[in-house]
């Protein structure tokens, strides 16, 4: 049987959304309402996930059947959002309209939401029908000089679809390089610490501890022993396997823990940096 590091096969559900936005100026306001109810005027069209849309303004309300109105659709101006292609696949978007102020902000009390909708095919339309009662934008200070603004904000939710993914096992990194660190294969330093020595790898320690890189520089280059003072070999060699394998486990519980503290704060430091740092 497969065991949490021993998969078999990987794969992955894949969803995601594409989003965009649409300004629509209106301009001549009081023109645009000699249409009858149920007339409308589109948008341009414009892209929103990989989707032609484009948007209905209806001055006079959506009188139809798609009105849910109880018959004052008419003192409504209505907006919808339509299916501008004619790609033979559904599309699944919701559509946000605003009234924006005279500052380009949208007005509260006049942004409305469709929800999430199924277009099956090019003329699919989803809206709201009573987005803003004339009146009130007539009495508004957003209609000026016979014009208004209305951004439409579009998400379309892709289709869900899995893909194969590469069986890559967890790494074990931490591992193999505390397996290096035991061995003292192709060690190339030593620290002498309380009369006792540690074999380690150079470019391991210098990366890994900004204070032990420190060390390795105040001597010449290619010196191959570095003392260090001031803490107990058991702590030092708790933290030398803290540097190779990021386990705290070793360091907290060494007796010389309380000495670290008090002795060696630049080496207490990194650590803590160290740990911040995941």
């Amino acid at each position: 049987m497969p065991t949490v590091d021993n998969y078999t096969a990987a794969s992955a559900a894949v969803g995601a959304r594409s989003t965009g936005r649409h300004l629509l100026h209106i301009e001549g306001y009081s023109h645009t309402k000699a249409l009858f109810a149920g007339e409308s005027i589109p948008s341009q069209s414009f892209s929103v996930g990989g989707r032609a849309w484009c948007i209905w303004y209806y001055p006079r309300g959506a009188a139809d059947d798609q009105d849910d109105g109880d018959g004052d659709a008419a003192l409504y101006i209505s907006l919808f959002l339509v299916l501008d292609d004619s790609i033979p696949e559904p599309a699944y978007a919701e559509a946000t309209f605003h009234l924006l102020d005279q500052a380009g902000r949208p007005v509260p009390s006049c942004t409305h939401a469709t929800g999430l909708n199924e277009y099956s095919a090019a003329g699919a339309r989803h809206g709201v029908p009573a987005f803003i009662p004339r009146d009130f934008l007539e009495a508004s200070g957003h209609l000026v000089d016979e014009c208004f603004r209305i951004r439409c904000d579009v998400s379309v939710r892709w289709q869900w679809h899995t893909e194969a993914r590469p069986d890559a096992p967890p790494s074990d990194l931490r591992r193999h390089l505390g397996d290096l660190l035991a061995s003292g294969e192709g060690a190339d330093v030593t620290f002498q610490v309380a009369g006792e020595t540690f074999s380690a790898h150079r470019s391991v320690v210098a990366a890994r501890s900004p204070v032990l890189k420190a060390k390795l520089s105040a001597g010449t280059a290619a010196a191959a022993c570095v003392r260090i003072d001031d803490v107990a070999p058991q702590v030092f060699e708790a933290l030398l396997h803290f540097v190779y394998t990021d386990s705290l486990n070793a360091v907290m519980a060494t007796d010389g823990f309380e000495h670290l503290v008090k002795s060696c704060p630049a080496l207490l430091k990194d650590l803590i940096s160290k740990l911040a740092a995941r």
